[in-house]
């Protein structure tokens, strides 16, 4: 088994559509809805990265009243 078996999709073949580099803005256009819905599909969220967005969504959730 070589690594690029390892995920769903191979990354070896994936094309970005937004050369990597994500943007927070509203999304107008069918291509930026696209490319929004790629940016969350393709999202990997590990390690202490992952606790610190955990922090900050439990905390922005439960401020929300």
């Amino acid at each position: 088994m070589n690594l690029g078996e390892l995920f769903t999709t191979n990354p070896k073949t994936l094309e970005l559509l937004n050369n990597g580099v994500a943007f927070v803005k509203d999304v107008v256009t069918p291509e930026e809805l696209k490319t929004l819905r790629f940016e969350l599909k393709t999202f990997v969220c590990e390690g202490e990265y992952s606790k610190g967005l955990e922090k900050i969504l439990r905390t922005y959730i439960g401020n929300l009243d």
